[in-house]
């Protein structure tokens, strides 16, 4: 172990800092998702016990992602962040895009979500 200088905080080997960089997963999850930011798309979002819901991707950052989920009042959205630690993203081929002002696709994204869906609606 290297002698402490005062400069720099000791920190044991092989302990990453609470401000590292975001793991390349992260960073592929976060552009897989980031084109999908957008009110009049939605993603198929599956939770370990619920699946097949829609929802909006609201926002994503190098570390979460934050959906709007679609809820059984009309107009109303059940706001979720998720860290990306427990997403899984995929492709949903029985869906398609909405919005027609962008390029046809025929699938959209899907995450899946590894924790029970949070309570509240």
């Amino acid at each position: 172990m290297k002698p402490y200088n005062g400069s720099i905080p000791p920190q044991e080997e092989g302990v990453m800092p609470d401000s590292s960089p975001p793991a390349v997963d992260y960073l592929a999850k976060a552009e897989a998702i980031r084109p999908w930011v957008d009110p009049e798309e939605r993603v198929t979002v599956d939770f370990q016990d619920a699946s097949e819901l829609n929802a909006e991707v609201i926002s994503c950052t190098d570390y979460v992602v934050e959906l709007g989920l679609e809820t059984f009042m009309p107009h109303s959205r059940q706001k979720v962040v998720v860290p990306l630690r427990e997403v899984t993203t995929s492709t949903d081929p029985g869906r398609y895009t909405r919005n027609p002002d962008r390029p046809f696709q025929k699938e959209r994204l899907r995450l899946i979500i590894d924790q029970p869906r949070p309570t509240g609606m």
